[in-house]
């Protein structure tokens, strides 16, 4: 069996093909990747292969729940730790600046209001507050909630911050958020 899919937000699609079989399909939604795509995919693969009683649905029903539920444990876990997390070692100021990934480009951070702002300079969706996490570890909290919240670790030399690195702030991020690929330094 080969089987490749995609998606971005708003839909999934996928191709399965299944050489002994002389057989194949394609699906497209209009919907996240969520337990009925994958019941949907599987349970065709199924009667195409002559296998029955497996319930798809009821299984991804199962799995749904658990992942919903590991998925707010996390949450909570992240915010416990925003809470308990240790001040930045610098006055958020100094934090300010323009930041340069080779194959990205910019992402700035400046003084807004009273706090801090990042913009992504080739993602304007990718904008918003910047706020304390843990020591020198800063978080955002996209207005746009489609968009998903990035940690910002910086390391310092001689007092000041020269480079960072991202991490999405959700383990259930989508892989596309590639944020753990850039490497920033200050320019």
């Amino acid at each position: 069996m080969i089987t490749h899919g995609g998606g971005a937000p708003g839909y999934v699609s996928g191709t399965v093909l299944i050489p002994g079989r002389n057989a194949g399909f394609s699906y497209f939604t209009n919907a996240e990747e969520s337990f009925l795509t994958r019941a949907l995919r599987s349970g065709i693969t199924d009667i195409v292969m002559g296998k029955t009683g497996f319930d798809w649905v009821a299984d991804g029903v199962r799995l749904q729940r658990e992942g919903d539920a590991a998925s707010i444990t996390a949450a909570a876990e992240i915010d416990a730790k925003q809470a308990a997390g240790a001040p930045p070692s610098l006055p958020l100021a100094a934090y300010a600046g323009t930041w340069r990934d080779p194959w990205y480009g910019d992402i700035t951070i400046q003084a807004r209001d009273l706090q801090l702002w990042l913009s992504f300079s080739r993602t304007p969706a990718l904008q918003g507050p910047v706020e304390p996490y843990d020591g020198d570890t800063l978080r955002t909290r996209f207005p746009d909630r489609r968009e998903e919240d990035v940690f910002i670790t910086f390391t310092l030399e001689n007092g000041r911050p020269v480079s960072a690195t991202m991490k999405a702030v959700s383990p259930d991020a989508d892989f596309s958020y590639d944020y753990h690929d850039l490497r920033l330094t200050k320019v």
